[in-house]
């Protein structure tokens, strides 16, 4: 009899939803508040089984009652979520597990596009076509779309969203932007530091253009709009919708966790259906937490965007400004050829030595460390400007595309390298021994825990480019026969080590480079 009460209960609930847009907000409210407490009293009594859809894990009644009403909303919008569910691990983390085997090639969840908001939904709006005419004004026009679009609901008394906006996260607090004085210590140094500072000071500089275009926007807060701004990038999908990129926020969809190395699930949206899918790429079984893909990011991106970094990140990157130096004789022609606002150029280093980032480092090294005659670094500058309009699109000459030259330009580019290396470790307020031994406390807090995570893996990057450069200059200036043990044990040097070895038998060849541009494989 309790069983079958709380099934119509169930279903009162999901009638409830469906006609939601009918109802005076005071009515509803009060129907809601009586059928959420009579299925958590069921729920209490052990005669639920709510387990299989929220999980076993005991939460608040106020979060409990709040994901019933939240799912029956979806499904009463036509999502598909019977072969999943909520789980909380933890009281602070929560993720999406299997409600039954699932097989690959399965439509795991489906959304319809009325459960989603979108860009384009937000630029039939008032505001939204006011921020979209001042479109390339923005430094990023399509988080502040959604976010002005999610602000307006908010603001209303009674909104179609609010139940899919009541549940975004109440905190934000593991956001690095959010950091105390006391946790943002343990960033100082890192390139993750400086990158929040510029995406501080970039999202105030979007918020204080669009008031002054759009006088209403007023009524929303910098901080209102700082954490809106934040919640959409850790939620949104960019998604093809008709053929045409729209970024959307999809309920339950932002509920799957992140997993590096997971390759568990895929999405897409469909257009014969009008749905937003995820289906299994593998087998899945009963009980099993379910991920999808993040994107192959760098860490500083996850911290700041998702709130946590991954350890062993095999895509993690950190930024490093590297100038002309003041004493060059050729600075003037540099700054004019590579363009006086790019100085100091601001690149993207990693640990691996046959990645095009590394590649793109060194080759900036040898522009940027040439002391010879002139006119080779304007044939640098042709051989860029003759390349195919197709080419040219990418970028105008950024120096990225120099080949070796000679060992003495070399040595002086692995030097520059050592010294950037040596300059940026300066900076930071722990040692890499140290951030390694005190990420084996299972004890320490979250956001300490992440933000080692981040520091160590910035580190590690400049230790192992620091060793490249000490190896590569002592095998510049010894016998080739001694290169196999100076990479010994590190496969990740051996490429760059090759195209030293080339550099060495081919000396009188390397004027001709100036005009080739460097090919994926060094050593051909």
């Amino acid at each position: 009899q309790a069983l079958d009460k709380l099934g119509k209960l169930q279903e009162s609930l999901l009638s409830l939803s469906v006609c939601q847009n009918n109802s005076k907000k005071e009515d509803y409210d009060i129907l809601e508040k009586a059928i959420l407490d009579k299925m958590y009293t069921c729920y209490e009594g052990g005669l639920s089984p709510a387990s299989e859809i929220i999980g076993e894990t005991k939460i608040d009644k106020p979060e409990f009652q709040f994901f019933l009403h939240y799912i029956y909303w979806v499904k009463s919008k036509g999502g598909m979520l019977d072969k999943v569910k909520l789980k909380y691990f933890t009281p602070n983390y929560r993720g999406v597990v299997a409600n039954c085997d699932i097989k690959k090639g399965e439509e795991i969840v489906s959304i319809p596009r009325c459960a989603m908001i979108t860009n384009s939904m937000s630029r039939e709006t008032i505001i939204g076509a006011q921020i979209q005419k001042y479109y390339m004004d923005q430094f990023y026009p399509n988080m502040n779309l959604l976010a002005a679009f999610i602000l307006g609901e908010r603001k209303k008394k009674f909104s179609d969203w609010e139940t899919l906006i009541r549940g975004f996260p109440k905190s934000l607090d593991t956001f690095p932007i959010y950091f105390s004085p006391a946790e943002l210590k343990h960033l100082e140094g890192t390139s993750c530091f400086q990158e929040m500072v510029t995406l501080r000071k970039d999202v105030e500089e979007d918020y204080k253009l669009i008031c002054e275009r759009i006088p209403a926007f007023k009524e929303f807060t910098l901080d209102e709009f700082f954490q809106v701004r934040f919640l959409v990038n850790s939620r949104v999908f960019n998604a093809k919708i008709n053929n045409m990129q729209d970024y959307s926020i999809i309920p339950y969809a932002d509920m799957f966790n992140f997993k590096l190395g997971s390759d568990m699930t895929d999405w897409e949206y469909n257009d014969e259906k009008q749905c937003f899918r995820i289906t299994a790429d593998e087998d899945i079984k009963k009980g099993e937490e379910i991920f999808v893909f993040y994107g192959n990011k760098p860490n500083f991106k996850f911290f700041l965007f998702y709130g946590f970094a991954v350890e062993n990140n095999p895509y993690d990157c950190l930024q490093v400004e590297i100038p002309f130096q003041p004493a060059d004789p050729l600075i003037g022609l540099k700054e004019k050829l590579f363009g006086y606002n790019n100085n100091p150029r601001t690149l993207k280093i990693n640990a691996q030595a046959d990645h095009s980032k590394f590649k793109k480092l060194m080759s900036y090294l040898r522009f940027n460390a040439f002391c010879g005659e002139e006119k080779t670094l304007i044939e640098m500058k042709n051989a860029w400007d003759t390349v195919g309009e197709k080419e040219k699109e990418r970028a105008p000459f950024m120096a990225q595309d120099i080949p070796v030259l000679s060992i003495e330009n070399e040595l002086a580019a692995l030097t520059r390298l050592s010294e950037i290396c040596a300059k940026q470790l300066k900076g930071y307020r722990f040692k890499y021994e140290e951030d390694i031994l005190a990420l084996k406390n299972p004890l320490l807090p979250f956001n300490e825990k992440n933000s080692i995570i981040l520091r160590s893996s910035e580190m590690n990057t400049l230790l192992f480019l620091s060793n490249l450069a000490s190896k590569a200059m002592q095998f510049l200036t010894i016998k080739e026969t001694v290169v196999e043990s100076l990479c010994a044990g590190n496969d990740k040097m051996k490429p760059y080590f090759q195209t030293i070895m080339h550099l060495k038998k081919h000396q009188h060849l390397a004027h001709i480079y100036i005009c080739l541009l460097y090919t994926s494989d060094a050593a051909d």
